[in-house]
Parts: structure tokens; C-alpha cells; sequence
């Protein structure tokens, strides 16, 4: 038997899943603190003592639920046990893994519509659009493109790169760091294909995971 092959679900390499909330829940919350206040150089018999204040805001997640059935006729049946083909396990384990396709959509692209349970849309991994999502435009190359790749030399594809990586740390002055880029598959194809050139027979991609310090291997940039 021949099996069709899908590409690969990269929702569970992206991201963390927790496992630690009960399937009674019907809303998951978290609590984010944050603090405020400064002190400031006082005279010794000062008593105008500036405070510190805590604040706390709560965000919350319905949980939904994905569902997906199966059936055989009689025909399928006779013919499954004709050839000695498990049907129904077969067919469950199709039914599961397009459960786990819609939850790699959902990860990745999230819902334009309301779930069930009165779930609003929710915004997936590539098309977050909430406060602290920074955005990077790539300089304008030699032909003047503005592409990550087209018309550029490698080393305006590097300075690209290494701006993409950085900027997190430096708008967060040192505090999130990049460890993973996804890129296009056409995009990784060509950085690992084009020669960095001056004398060295290294791909870009190679050259940028040995000299970038947030990405640890080509491993790390993902297609």
C-alpha cells in the first residue's frame, strides 16, 4: 500500500503545549504582574518617600472543542477482510491526524470566524497583531528591491537576517531573545543553496546560523 505524504505539522515544534490544565475546564486565565515605581536620592530627615505599586491584569481562553468522525459501508468491510486491512484502526488514525492538521491550522493561522462555546476568533502564530509584535522591513538591495532574497548580494541578505534575529533584543534592551526562524521553504532552500562567496564555498544559511549568537544551527531556521 502507497501512502499519500502531506507536509510535515510544525505546530508542536513551535510552540510549548500545556498539558497541565484538567478536561473539566471550560476557560483557562492567566495573571501577568507588573510593577511600577522608582527611588530617587533623598536628604536624611526626607520623609516624601516615593512607593512602589503592583498591578495585575488577567487574560482569558475558552477552551472549544475539534470533533471528526468516521464510517464504512458493509462493502468496505467484506473488502478490508478480503485483503486483511484493519479498517476501523485505520480509519481512526486518519480521523486523528486531521484532528491534529486543525489544530496546526488553528496554531499557526488561527479562526476568522466565532468557535463554539462562544469562543471569539482567535489570532494564530503568523498573524499575531497584539501589542509587542515588532515588525522588520529588509533594506532596499543594490537593484532596489526590498525582498529578504531577490536581486541582493549575500551580504545584504546577511545584514537582513541578522536585523530580523536582533531586533527583539534590542527593542526589549536584552530581555527576549530569538532562538528560532521560520522561513519560507522556497527562501531556506535558496540561503542554503547560494555561496556566501569571498573564497568560501559555505552556504549563507551556514554562514548565518556559525555567526548569528541567537541561532545555535541551520536546525533552528525552519522552513
Amino acid at each position: 500500500v502507497n501512502e499519500v505524504q502531506y507536509t510535515e505539522l510544525m505546530y508542536d515544534h513551535l510552540m510549548p503545549i500545556n498539558q497541565s490544565v484538567s478536561r473539566g475546564k471550560r476557560e483557562y486565565t492567566i495573571r501577568i504582574m507588573d510593577v511600577a515605581g522608582e527611588a530617587k536620592v533623598i536628604d536624611d530627615l526626607a520623609d516624601d518617600f516615593p512607593d512602589v505599586e503592583a498591578s495585575v491584569t488577567e487574560k482569558s481562553m475558552k477552551f472549544f472543542t475539534i470533533g471528526i468522525g468516521y464510517k464504512y459501508s458493509i462493502g468496505e468491510i467484506e473488502a478490508a477482510m478480503e485483503e486483511g486491512v484493519p479498517l476501523s484502526a485505520m480509519k481512526a488514525m486518519i480521523a486523528r491526524r486531521q484532528v491534529e492538521r486543525k489544530v496546526n491550522d488553528i496554531a499557526l493561522l488561527g479562526t476568522s470566524n466565532s468557535i463554539a462555546n462562544g469562543a471569539p476568533p482567535t489570532e494564530g502564530l503568523l498573524t499575531l497583531t497584539a501589542s509587542g509584535t515588532h515588525s522588520v522591513t529588509p533594506a532596499t538591495g543594490g537593484s532596489g528591491t526590498i525582498t529578504l532574497t531577490e536581486g541582493k548580494s549575500a551580504d545584504e541578505i546577511l545584514f537582513d537576517l541578522h536585523t530580523l534575529m536582533s531586533t527583539p533584543f534590542t527593542v526589549t534592551k536584552g530581555v527576549h531573545s530569538l532562538n528560532t526562524l521560520l522561513l519560507p521553504l522556497t527562501t531556506r532552500t535558496y540561503l542554503a543553496s547560494r555561496r556566501v562567496g569571498d573564497g568560501t564555498n559555505g552556504s549563507v544559511l551556514d554562514y548565518f546560523a556559525g555567526s548569528s549568537p541567537f541561532i545555535n544551527s541551520t536546525g533552528d531556521v525552519i522552513g
